[in-house]
């Protein structure tokens, strides 16, 4: 668990807690009369989760058959379209292992559990165990509707500048190596000014995709793929957020963290400089926003033996630091890749690859560790909860209309829905209805929990009134008009929100579009507040948070200087925890109570959760 976890306690608190049921593993020394094997112990399976422990599955009846089958069926819900099976293990996860002919046989009833679920299977390793062999085995549902099922998880590109960051996250798409210039990273940059120093100051996405036998499918014998032929072809996700390094874009990196919600945060280090303060903080606010985080040490082909072992001494003391407390596991081999991917969420332990984008060395190890990586089960749990998206962007598209880009937070997004956006300046809400809805750069008809997207919306709906609000030149509400219908398909000027009249001017799209926005269900009754409260961590003790400071705060898509109103001491044995009041200085915004977020001027000064909030 991490500082902030001791402070406020985990998102996972409410889970129940299975005694003798620990997910840790360990290893048994087993005595055999030609030899010592040492294999590993399993900690006791889970009745929740995406692992199955099987001894054996030998020659099953037809109703037993039906009965293994609705069991896979579960344990594919809850890994969101995926199980791993560990064939050869008891529940208490003793790895017993089975015979040649054995395993095969339980193997081949496994292939036909998948088979009637329109899945497919693949062995990952097979290993010894105290009696025999022990199978792990990677079972993946088939996409449906054109990829709209594929599983989709975010993974934030995190590190120093100048550590590699773009470069691997473009041969990890690209399937090719760097030249040791940088060739890979070219189609990362979004920007001229990016190509020509070499440094990333925006936000990056690019996707790598897995089939359902975890191959990627980014490229073929042609060359590289489309994101829709990627989408097309796969059954798995994985869409790199890359981030920037430089200082001068701190806020750009703590904006795409907070607001796009990544899923895991891979953290680069470079093996020839080693950690440094941006290292540091980027680790604290990787684990502040609860994402769990993997390491991955770069240019070892250039680092001598000596500077290598020095940065691997200086990252573990780091990662075992009491504000991280995380345990370091260097990843070598598949059975590595397998144990990490189980205990990753419990948020303590810190997977570290040493790899190489230039003569590709543990690409391979990486890969397969990121085709693993499970979907958070939370994502599951918020679909059945009533729409909510963040808008991360925004803009306006000729002939199309105004676009907005972002996370669903909660619930799903579908084509011709109505929804309200806001707050505006004043804090109010507006109709709108989304037109059209694309994932990945694919037409797609709805979006769930956990799934970033863009949305053409148009404003107001043919069957809801919408009133003509009119604003003074100071962005203040002077009144409302009387409600008319409003049409999104006969509307003259889809870029003007209401018409104004006398001396007062429309409100363009451009002005009333902008990030921290939420899109929310029709039938909620959302409310835009100035203030709320927080407890929060000081990260520094020279760090003094008094009335009237005014930092910048961070939380989901919000970014907006706020101005301390009150400062409360609270009780903590875990480090400086204070109760602040805030105060946005320009808008209201949209906040809900439990949302973590990060204080910062120029660096970060403190992290927290909203405890509760203030509406007028």
């Amino acid at each position: 668990m991490n500082f902030l976890t001791d402070c406020f306690g985990s998102d996972d608190e409410d889970r129940p807690v299975h005694p003798r049921k620990s997910s840790k593993t360990k290893k048994a020394l087993v005595d055999d009369e030609e030899n010592d094997e040492i294999f590993e112990q399993l900690g006791q399976e889970l009745e929740e989760g995406n692992v199955e422990y099987k001894w054996r599955l030998v020659d099953p009846s037809p109703n037993r058959v039906e009965h293994l089958t609705t069991q896979m069926k579960y344990r594919l819900e809850e890994g969101s379209g995926e199980a791993i099976y560990e064939i050869g293990v008891e529940d208490n996860g003793f790895p017993r292992g089975l015979s040649e002919p054995d395993l095969t046989s339980s193997l081949a009833t496994l292939k036909q559990m998948t088979v009637n679920l329109g899945a497919e299977m693949v062995v990952l390793q097979i290993k010894p165990g105290a009696m025999g062999n022990v199978a792990q085995v990677l079972v993946r549902a088939k996409m449906k509707d054109g990829g709209d099922q594929a599983i989709d998880l975010r993974v934030a590109v995190l590190g120093h500048v100048d550590v590699g960051k773009s470069t691997l996250v473009g041969v990890l798409t690209g399937n090719r190596l760097d030249n040791g210039k940088g060739l890979a990273r070219m189609n990362v940059f979004r920007h001229k000014h990016e190509v020509q120093n070499g440094r990333t100051s925006s936000i990056s996405h690019q996707i790598l995709g897995f089939d359902t036998e975890g191959k990627v499918t980014n490229h073929n014998t042609f060359g590289p793929l489309t994101w829709e032929e990627i989408v097309e072809d796969s059954a798995k996700i994985l869409t790199f957020l890359d981030l920037a390094g430089d200082e001068k874009y701190f806020k750009t990196t703590v904006r795409g963290l907070c607001g796009q919600m990544p899923d895991y945060a891979m953290l680069l280090v470079a093996a020839d400089v080693g950690v440094t303060p941006t290292t540091e903080e980027h680790i604290g606010i990787a684990l502040s926003l609860a994402v769990p985080i993997f390491i991955v040490v770069t240019k070892v082909d250039i680092a001598s033996e000596s500077t290598l072992h020095h940065t691997m001494v200086t990252l573990t003391h780091l990662l075992r630091a009491d504000n991280n407390r995380l345990t370091p596991i260097e990843v070598k081999e598949q059975s590595d890749i397998l144990m990490c991917v189980r205990s990753l969420h419990s948020e303590r332990i810190a997977p570290i690859f040493q790899v190489s984008s230039v003569n590709g060395h543990n690409l391979d190890i990486l890969r397969k560790f990121l085709n693993l990586l499970p979907v958070k089960k939370e994502w599951l749990s918020r679909r059945e909860e009533p729409a909510q998206f963040l808008v991360q962007e925004t803009f306006f598209i000729p002939e199309i209309g105004p676009v907005v880009t972002g996370t669903v937070l909660s619930g799903c997004v579908r084509v011709h829905q109505r929804m309200l956006l806001g707050p505006d300046s004043t804090g109010v809400f507006r109709p709108v209805l989304v037109k059209s809805i694309h994932c990945k750069r694919v037409p797609v008809r709805s979006v769930a929990a956990g799934q970033t997207a863009g949305l053409a919306i148009a404003f107001g709906a043919r069957t809801s009134p919408m009133k003509h609000r009119t604003y003074s030149p100071d962005g203040k509400l002077n009144g409302s008009g009387k409600p008319r219908a409003a049409s999104v398909d006969s509307a003259e000027n889809p870029n003007e929100i209401s018409p104004l009249k006398g001396r007062d001017r429309s409100l363009s799209v451009d002005e009333f579009l902008r990030s921290g926005m939420v899109l929310v269900d029709m039938k909620g009754k959302p409310k835009a507040t100035r203030d709320f409260e927080a407890d929060v961590c000081i990260l520094s003790a020279d760090t003094t948070l008094h009335v009237n400071y005014q930092p910048v705060i961070h939380t989901h898509s919000v970014t907006q200087a706020a101005s301390v109103v009150s400062v409360e001491p609270t009780t903590s044995v875990n480090g400086p925890t204070v109760r602040i009041r805030f105060r946005f200085l320009y808008r209201p915004e949209f906040l809900q109570e439990g949302t973590r977020l990060v204080v910062r001027e120029g660096r970060t000064k403190a992290v927290g959760k909203i405890t509760q909030v203030f509406h007028e």
